[in-house]
This record gives structure tokens, sequence and C-alpha cells, in this order.
């Protein structure tokens, strides 16, 4: 006698405000949903501790588990505060129905995404597909988004809005800048990136090259809404202002920094 079994498959259940338990306790809710929008799957949640908002951490989903209705995250509280705090300017809101495989229940309007946007119909100023470009694994990148843009000369300038992106490769950043006090967008390819400083890509051409790159209009409506569009909960004006002077003041940091490197490497040179 042959005895079939069914195999019943449930849908993660995720929604905003959700408790979230760590292995020892309580640890506070979930404050968004992460998706990857070329990746059609939940990437991540956002989590914090009740009325600290400050304390945000990004948890991988491999880390979690739904029962009873709530969270589980399969690391001590102490753990868990190690896990890479979240700004909100690291992702987009999600625009549209998006598609999602079937492991996840979520309700759309929870929903974030990472700011990967599928190369597929795109074409770049000279009428060339973007899958021409040599492309990097998306594990491989350490790009952040709004990081700042610097070139060879060390020049900034702009910060990056995204990623082109086709399956799981990498293929150029989306560099938002400003002309003439209108916002612009560039298109860099990934093999452009000579490396990444703390929150900061440097380029490896000078700001003339970077200016001759052509413009890409058709990728403002990809960009994020301003400020104004969002929630407006407090919590996310303090984090783009903290973030904002904390940038300025790692930029400064690190081209001094690489300026006193160069200045060294040219003495060595000389004597």
């Amino acid at each position: 006698m042959t005895v079939s079994a069914r195999c019943t498959v449930v849908a993660m259940k995720l929604r905003i405000g959700q408790s979230v338990y760590s292995t020892d306790g309580v640890f506070g809710e979930v404050a968004d949903i992460v998706v990857d929008p070329t990746g059609h799957m939940v990437t991540h949640l956002v989590i914090e501790p009740y009325s600290s908002h400050q304390q945000a951490r990004l948890v991988p989903m491999w880390l979690v588990s739904v029962s009873d209705g709530a969270v589980k995250i399969g690391l001590a509280e102490s753990y868990v505060r190690q896990l890479q705090r979240v700004g909100f300017d690291d992702f987009v809101p999600v625009r549209g129905p998006i598609e999602l495989d079937g492991s996840w229940d979520v309700d759309e309007t929870d929903l974030v995404a990472s700011p990967y946007w599928d190369v597929g119909g795109l074409i770049d100023a000279n009428g060339e597909p973007f899958e021409s470009y040599a492309p990097v694994p998306k594990q491989e990148c350490e790009v952040r988004r709004r990081s700042d843009v610097t070139t060879l000369d060390l020049r900034v300038v702009g910060r990056v809005e995204g990623f082109l992106t086709t399956g799981d490769q990498l293929v150029a950043l989306v560099v938002q800048g400003s002309r003439l006090r209108r916002q612009q967008y560039k298109v860099v390819p990934m093999d452009r990136v000579a490396s990444v400083f703390n929150d900061e890509v440097v380029l490896s051409i000078d700001q003339g090259e970077y200016e001759a790159l052509a413009p890409a209009p058709q990728l403002a409506a990809l960009g994020s809404p301003q400020p104004s569009e969002h929630d407006g909960r407090p919590k996310r004006t303090a984090e783009v202002l903290m973030g904002s002077a904390s940038r300025l003041a790692s930029r400064t940091r690190h081209r001094h920094r690489r300026i006193e490197a160069e200045k060294q490497l040219d003495a060595g040179t000389e004597s």
C-alpha cells in the first residue's frame, strides 16, 4: 500500500509593530520590512526597542522565525545590539505592487525596498544596454545608499541613490548630484569604483571625466521622494539630520587622511 503525504507550506506572516523577542526576552517591535524587488523576496527586518528608535537594527531573515504571532530572533539581546544600525536613507519606499514569492505573507503598505532596480529594458545615453557593463556580485558590494561619491581628484560629486542590477549582479551605481540647483542622475559602471572608505565611494575617474558622463533623466522616476512625502515620524527627521552631520564629519576626516598619506608617499619618493 502506498501512502502519499501532502506538504503544506505556510508563508511567514510579517507586520509592522509585531513584537520581537531575542533568545533571552522581549527586544521590541518590527519597524520596517525590507524587500529586494529584483530577487522577489524579503531580505531583512528593521527591528527597534520600544521607545528607542535610534537603536534600530537590521536583521537578516535567516535569523528570523515567526511563532504565535511574534517574531523570534535567534540571538541573545547583547548580540542583536551588535547587528548593523539602520538609517532611514538606506531604503526607498515601495511604489505600487511588488511581486514576492510564496514564502511571505506581508502587507505591501509595510514594505521598504533595497535600492535595486532591474536593468531590463533600460539603455544608457549611448543606446547600449546596461547588461553590457562589467557586473559585480551583490554580496561583494559594501556600498550603502546615500554614501558620498568622491572623484579621484577628491571632489564630492553626489551621493549613491541606488544600484542597477541584473539578477544577483550589480552593474552600476546611480549617483544623485545637483547642477544649477536641480537634481541630476548619472550612471557610474561598477568598474569605475576604485574603493570604499567608511560610507564614502571613491571613483577611479576625475571630476572632468565624471561630468562627461551623460545624465540619465529616465532614472529620476526611480529615485526616492522628497522627505515631506514620507510618513513624517519624528525619528525620520532626526535620523536624516544626524546622518548628514555624520557624513560631513566623516568625509572631512577621510579627505584629510588621504591628503596626508599622499604627501608622505610623495616625500618618500623624492628621498
